[in-house]
């Protein structure tokens, strides 16, 4: 994953993520910075990582996420995905919140093909219509 991948996944800045990265944020800091909690929650460490990693350490993955716990990138192209992925929930319940989201959006994406499926078997019978009245004048 690129830099810039993980700056959109996690809706931070690439400079954000690169800061991160090249420990520009690092030892002496008093509190972690929030950016930095946001990219450990999605690469799923645990909660001691951050400041393992940015004291110049390796991360270790939290055991209850690990990369099982994370969604697809291409989730957080969705805001709204992304907004419910940073809720401070158990990770089954963000997970079924995204999937009740993009559940009703599909819902909403078969009733429209389907009302423009209705709409055109309509046209179609109309025209058949007429062109059954116009054998019969004939």
């Amino acid at each position: 994953m690129t830099q810039a991948q993980l700056a959109k996944a996690t809706d931070q800045n690439l400079s954000t993520v690169q800061n991160l990265e090249s420990a520009r944020y690092g030892k002496g800091f008093v509190r972690v910075p929030g950016s930095a909690l946001v990219v450990a929650q999605y690469l799923g460490w645990d909660a001691d990582s951050v400041r393992t990693v940015l004291d110049g350490g390796d991360p270790s993955l939290d055991p209850k996420v690990g990369d099982a716990g994370r969604p697809p990138e291409a989730i957080f192209d969705d805001p709204r995905a992304r907004q419910i992925w940073a809720l401070e929930l158990p990770v089954e319940e963000r997970v079924q919140g995204i999937r009740d989201l993009f559940e009703a959006d599909l819902k909403r994406a078969q009733d429209r093909e389907d009302a423009k499926l209705t709409a055109a078997r309509q046209q179609l019978r109309a025209v058949r219509s007429e062109d059954d009245d116009g054998e019969d004048a004939g």
